[in-house]
């Protein structure tokens, strides 16, 4: 157990490298990010993987994976999306599961005025600090998604800390346009190590 664990945590370590290679904000495109280095408290950074995400027809499965890096005794986490447009996703297909020990109750998510989406999940008993998969949303494309058109979700908010009334809170300014393109011709691609996903590009190159 202690060897798989060690396992785990150095492809999480891979997976958070790869995306600080990337810099502050890695691209996906149209001015889109998958990630953005944090100043608070409780965490450093956060970032979207898990997928492609491209879809190319109707009520099409999708999956974003989240993590967050430098973890300072966190035990709860909210996570607001908006779509562009609202018509080109199943709001209630979407569902968040919460890894390990984060527990998302019910579907872990909650729609807010109409075109918001909420998730959320926490830790009972326990604290997590360092890095970590936050959980996972799936969401299907609606009947009448259209692959060409436009079609983005929106990182609008994202709060991370030890208590409710003990968080610190990142809007879009913070987040530096945060999101994916699902219809997309230039979606980013990503490989697997292990269980986790790292994001790569075949163009990319490291600054020295």
């Amino acid at each position: 157990m202690t060897q798989l664990r060690s396992l785990w945590r150095n492809g999480l370590a891979f997976a958070v490298a790869c995306l600080a290679f990337a810099g502050p904000g890695a691209a996906q495109s149209d001015d889109l990010v998958l990630s953005a280095d944090l100043t608070g408290d409780f965490a450093n950074g956060v970032a979207i993987t898990g997928g492609t995400w491209e879809a190319t027809e109707p009520e099409a499965g999708l999956s974003m994976v989240f993590a967050a890096t430098g973890l300072a005794a966190i035990n709860q986490f909210e996570i607001i999306l908006t779509f562009e447009p609202l018509s080109a996703f199943d709001i209630s297909s979407a569902r968040f599961r919460g890894f390990d020990l984060f527990d998302a109750p019910g579907r872990g998510v909650e729609v807010q005025d109409d075109d918001r989406l909420r998730l959320g999940a926490g830790v009972f008993e326990d604290v997590i600090s360092g890095d970590s998969e936050l959980g996972t949303l799936t969401i299907t494309t609606s009947a009448t998604f259209d692959p060409n058109v436009s079609t983005r979700i929106l990182v609008e908010f994202f709060s991370i800390g030890p208590a409710a009334d003990n968080r610190d809170n990142h809007d879009e300014t913070a987040l530096g346009s945060m999101g994916i393109n699902v219809a997309s011709a230039t979606a980013v691609e990503v490989v697997t190590w292990g269980s986790l996903k790292a994001i790569t590009k075949e163009d990319f190159t490291l600054a020295h």
